[in-house]
């Protein structure tokens, strides 16, 4: 009998062993291009034709971003093989679909739970994965390459845009030196550390440097200290602490390490200091400065924090305490490919693909991907537009065109060879948005349209309309005298306060400085606001308390200017659609 138990015991732990194995790990096989991998933790890699690998599986594969901090993916796990459920440090939970073919996978969202309803996600970063700094990096396609492979996070849906960024620590040394950074037991086993580690050749005065930069910039306004808990060597070297602002200017606070053991530092004195944002202090270097030939000194870190003074008080704000053991200060510097959803346009149905394979595969990668998504595929002829050999063709660009200057057109379209002729917006529509026909260039309207058109086709030549098909010109009644609800919107705030009608100043109940400072003309965002259905532009945007938008112009473009209550939601309407 205790045989048989035992037996039992052994094959159970056997079992329970393999079903962790494979739990560790989350494959999906996109053909003969490659697979896309995700490990226990979230971590994603990809491995490329021929075994190449790239990625890190130490860097969270997904992450939520909130008004109070990233919370990153903690484990994934496959209930089917076309599925992929995702956990999160917090209890957040999201569940995705999965659709494989060659050179791709398709994830797309279909259940999201946060733990905390009350926690503000600002986007949800998926298919998050770490690269060299060596790849080209095409952010228009959310694409990596080099001369043998490519990688690329797509979009899926409407709400989801790839994006590219560093991530991981800065790491830089002088010639001849070199350093580590790695979490450590602090003064408490209940606390951590940094570990900083350098070596210097037989040249003295070395330096090494480890930075990153902050989630969330921080207010350093009134700053009168640095103060750190540090455990020292007594080499002598410099330990210098230096806070970056949005503009790249700097403030170097140096402590040298003449003593050992624990100690509590504070410097008043900053060396060098050209900080012009001291409220968006966005990175922290640490250096160590005249490291002494042919020696390695090694300090702990547990604690940086920055002593103001603002309004007559003392204000500390910590700049580092070392504690989270996923922070970038352990990771190297990479590029962080990724798709970021918009929590504020609904992460509802959020989609996003993978894809994968060798570098002249993607255009004929990508559009089976779009059609397996259900996005737009255009082909002229059956063959995919940005292939199609149509595509290349001359066409004659009739710009300004009436239709009383037919037959001028059709002689130099003739006389020129073209292939196609294409009709500018200007010419063939009033507007964009409801897009009527230009009376002025085709009195007898759409008819009219219609049978130039033909006459253009009669004589041999394809022809199309111009159009700028994202874009809504005023007076629209997309735009007024009620907005559409459907109208694309850039961030958003709320209103302090209420405000009457006629009030052209607009409290906000946080800093605006998200939005646009100015219009910025054909590229920029604009500077057009909907509150309710009234339209509202402004001049300026204070974000100084009080909060706010100044010089505001009620009712714009006749649409009506009313009270709005406290807490009301203020939108700017991107620029593309006004």
């Amino acid at each position: 009998m205790t045989r048989v138990l035992f037996s039992f015991v052994a094959v159970l732990f056997f079992v329970t062993a393999v079903l962790e194995t494979l739990d560790a790990q989350v494959t999906f096989q996109a053909g003969a291009d490659g697979k896309a991998e995700f490990a226990a933790g979230s971590g994603l890699t990809v491995v490329l034709p021929g075994g190449t690998r790239w990625g890190d599986s130490a860097e969270p594969g997904f992450l939520l971003r909130t008004k109070t901090g990233n919370i990153p993916a903690v484990s994934v796990r496959q209930p089917a093989s076309d599925r992929l459920d995702v956990g999160f440090g917090d209890g957040t939970t999201a569940s995705f679909r999965t659709k494989t073919g060659n050179g791709f996978v398709l994830f797309q969202l279909e259940k999201f739970v946060p733990a905390a309803p009350e926690v503000e996600i600002v986007e949800f970063e998926m298919g998050r994965i770490a690269l060299s700094l060596d790849l080209r990096i095409d952010g228009t396609l959310g694409r990596a390459t080099d001369d043998q492979n490519f990688v690329a996070l797509s979009t899926a849906s409407l709400q989801v845009r790839p994006q590219h960024s560093r991530s991981g620590a800065s790491s830089s040394n002088r010639a001849g030196c070199s350093h580590t950074f790695t979490q450590t037991e602090g003064r408490t086993p209940e606390s951590q550390a940094a570990t900083y580690t350098a070596s210097c050749n037989e040249q003295n005065n070395g330096w090494s440097c480890r930075g990153i930069r902050f989630n969330e910039p921080k207010d350093l306004t009134g700053l009168q200290t640095i103060r750190a808990v540090i455990y020292g060597d007594g080499q002598g070297e410099s330990f210098k602490i230096q806070p970056i602002d949005d503009t790249g200017a700097a403030r170097d606070t140096y402590i040298p390490i003449n003593f050992a053991g624990w100690k509590e530092c504070s410097v008043a004195e900053a060396l060098y200091d050209k900080i012009v944002h001291p409220d968006k202090i966005i990175g922290l270097n640490l250096y160590y400065n005249g490291l002494p030939a042919n020696k390695t000194v090694e300090c702990r870190i547990e604690r940086i924090e920055a002593v103001c003074r603002r309004d007559g008080a003392e204000k500390i704000v910590l700049l580092e305490d070392f504690q989270d053991s996923q922070s970038a200060w352990w990771s190297r510097n990479t590029t962080v490919l990724r798709a970021d959803a918009a929590a504020r346009h609904g992460l509802d149905g959020s989609a996003f693909g993978i894809l994968l394979g060798e570098a002249g595969r993607f255009l004929e990668i990508m559009p089976d991907f779009e059609v397996a998504a259900g996005l737009p595929s255009s082909r002229f002829y059956g063959v995919w537009n940005k292939l199609s050999p149509d595509v290349r063709r001359s066409y004659f660009f009739l710009t300004n065109f009436n239709v009383s200057e037919f037959d001028d057109a059709l002689a130099i379209a003739k006389r020129g060879g073209f292939d196609r002729i294409l009709i500018l917006q200007n010419s063939w529509t009033r507007a964009p948005g409801h897009y009527e026909v230009n009376t002025k260039s085709f009195p007898g309207g759409l008819p009219q349209l219609v049978d130039t058109v033909k006459q253009f086709k009669d004589a041999g030549f394809k022809t199309g309309f111009h159009f700028l098909a994202a874009s809504i010109d005023p007076p629209d009644s997309y735009l007024t005298p009620v907005p559409e609800e459907r109208l694309v919107y850039g961030v958003e705030t709320k209103l302090a306060e209420t405000i009457a009608a006629d009030a052209t100043f607009l409290p906000t109940a946080e800093s605006p400085d998200a939005f646009p400072k100015e219009d910025g003309g054909y590229t920029g965002h604009g500077c057009v606001l909907r509150i309710g259905d009234e339209l509202i532009t402004y001049e300026n945007i204070r974000t100084d308390a009080p909060f706010g938008f100044e010089g505001c112009q009620r009712g714009h473009l006749g649409t009506k200017a009313t009270e709005h209550l406290k807490d009301a939601n203020g939108g700017i309407v991107l620029n593309q659609v006004v």
